[in-house]
C-alpha cells in the first residue's frame, strides 16, 4: 500500500487535527497493514463525505466514491464547494448508483453550477434520501424539483431558500408527494403565492418547521391556514408585511410552538400578541423586532402565560413599549444607587482606616508621655537620692570635725 492509495480528500479536508499529527497516523497505516485492514473494514467510519468550501470537490467526490470503503455512504456535503458542476452529477448517476443508493442527506447549498440536469442525475442515484438541501441556486426550477420528487419518495427535511426559479407548481408536487415533510424552508422564493402555501399546510399537515422568511407577498387567508399545523414548533414570518392580528389568531391555535419569529410584521398590533401569549404557552423565543403597534399590554400577558418557558423575546424598535424606558431609567436609578453605596463604603472604610491611624498615633503619644513621666520620676528620685546622700555626707563631716582629733 502506498500514501497515494489515500483519496485527496483524505489529506487536504478541513479538519481540526494538525497536519503534522495526520501525517503521522497516515505513516503509521502505511507501516501497519492490519490496523489498515481495521479501519478500512469498520462501515462506520466512513458514512459521511465532507468537501464543504472545498476547492476541486466534483473531482475529489469521484475519487473518494472509488473506493470501496465509500460504498455505504450516509451524507455528502457540498455547501459552498468549488467546482462541482452537472458533468459530475452524470458521472455518480452513471458509476456510482450503487454507492450513493442508502444516501439520506444531501447538501448543495450554494452549488451554483448545478442546474436541473444535474438534480435529475443525483437524484436518481439516491432513492433513500430524506434530508435533501439546496439553498440559493438559482439555476433550479419546477422541471429539478419535479425530479426530486420522482426519483425520492422519503423526503422529510426540504431547504429550497433562495431558489428563485421554484413557483406553486413546485409546492404543489412537494404537498402531493410528501405528505410526511417535518421541515420546509422556502426563504425568499419568490414565485410562490398563497396557493402554493396553502397546498403545503393543507397536505403536510405533520410540519414541525417552516421558514417563510423575507416572503411579503402571502396575505392572511394564507396565514389563516397555518392552524392546521398542529405539530408545529417553529415558525418565521420575517418581513410578512400583510400578516394582521386576525392570522395570529389561527397561529394561536399553534399550541407546541416554540420558536416564532414575527420580526417586521408591520401590522401586528398588541390584540394578536395576546393571542399568541395565551395559546403558544410553550413558547420560548420570539421576535417582536420593529414592531410599532404593540405595546406594554402585551408584554404584561406574556409575562402571565409564557414566563416559565419564554427565554428570549426580542423588542428592539418598538417603539410603543414604554415599560422599557422605565426599566431604563430603574436600571439607572439602580446602578446610582449602588455607586452611592460603593461610593459610602468606600468613604467608611477610609474613615475606619483613618480611625485607626489616628488610634495608633494616640497610643504612641500615651506611650511616650507615659516613658518620659517615668524619666523624670526616675531622675527626680536619683536626684532626691543624691541630695539625701550629700546632705548626710556633709552631716557626717560636720560631726568628725567638731570632734577634733583623737588622743595620741
Amino acid at each position: 500500500m502506498q500514501l497515494n492509495d489515500f483519496p485527496a480528500h483524505a489529506l487536504s479536508r478541513r479538519t481540526e487535527v494538525p497536519e503534522d499529527v495526520l501525517r503521522k497516523v497516515f505513516e503509521l497505516l502505511l507501516v501497519s497493514s492490519s490496523l489498515h485492514r481495521t479501519l478500512v473494514s469498520s462501515a462506520s467510519l466512513w458514512l459521511v463525505l465532507d468537501f464543504h468550501e472545498m476547492n476541486n470537490a466534483g473531482e475529489r467526490l469521484i475519487a473518494a466514491l472509488a473506493l470501496k470503503r465509500y460504498h455505504h455512504l450516509k451524507q455528502i456535503n457540498l455547501e459552498f464547494a468549488q467546482d462541482i458542476e452537472d458533468k459530475h452529477m452524470d458521472i455518480l448517476r452513471n458509476q456510482f448508483a450503487g454507492s450513493l443508493q442508502h444516501l439520506e442527506h444531501l447538501n448543495l447549498n450554494v452549488c451554483q453550477k448545478i442546474s436541473d440536469k444535474g438534480n435529475e442525475a443525483i437524484t436518481a442515484a439516491c432513492s433513500s434520501l430524506k434530508i435533501f438541501s439546496i439553498y440559493w441556486n438559482v439555476r433550479v426550477t419546477d422541471v429539478g424539483i419535479s425530479h426530486l420528487v420522482k426519483n425520492c419518495k422519503h423526503i422529510v427535511d426540504l431547504n429550497l431558500s433562495g431558489c428563485k426559479g421554484v413557483s406553486d407548481k413546485s409546492l404543489q408536487m412537494v404537498a402531493d408527494n410528501y405528505r410526511y415533510l417535518d421541515s420546509l424552508d422556502i426563504t425568499r422564493c419568490i414565485k410562490i403565492t398563497d396557493m402554493g402555501l396553502q397546498q403545503i399546510m393543507t397536505k403536510c399537515s405533520g410540519l414541525k418547521s417552516l421558514n417563510l422568511y423575507a416572503l411579503s407577498s402571502f396575505t392572511d387567508e394564507a396565514y389563516k391556514k397555518l392552524s392546521l399545523l398542529g405539530n408545529l414548533r417553529f415558525l418565521d414570518l420575517c418581513g410578512a408585511q400583510n400578516l394582521s392580528d386576525e392570522g395570529l389568531f389561527s397561529i394561536a391555535k399553534c399550541k407546541d410552538l416554540r420558536t416564532l419569529s414575527l420580526t417586521w410584521c408591520v401590522r401586528v398590533t398588541d390584540m394578536g400578541v395576546i393571542a399568541i401569549a395565551k395559546g403558544c404557552t410553550s413558547l420560548e423565543y420570539l421576535s417582536l423586532f420593529g414592531i410599532v403597534g404593540v405595546t406594554d399590554k402585551c408584554l404584561e400577558v406574556l409575562s402571565e402565560f409564557c414566563s416559565n418557558t419564554i427565554t428570549t423575546l426580542d423588542v428592539n424598535g418598538c417603539i410603543g413599549i414604554k415599560i422599557l424606558s422605565l426599566r431604563a431609567q430603574v436600571e439607572n436609578l439602580q446602578q446610582s444607587q449602588a455607586e452611592m453605596v460603593d461610593n459610602f463604603q468606600q468613604q467608611q472604610q477610609q474613615m475606619e482606616q483613618q480611625q485607626q491611624q489616628m488610634e495608633q498615633q494616640m497610643e504612641q503619644r500615651i506611650e511616650q508621655q507615659i516613658e518620659q513621666r517615668i524619666e523624670q520620676q526616675i531622675e527626680q528620685r536619683l536626684k532626691q537620692s543624691q541630695d539625701e546622700f550629700q546632705k548626710k555626707l556633709e552631716e557626717m563631716m560636720r560631726q568628725m570635725s567638731q570632734r577634733g582629733p583623737g588622743p595620741s
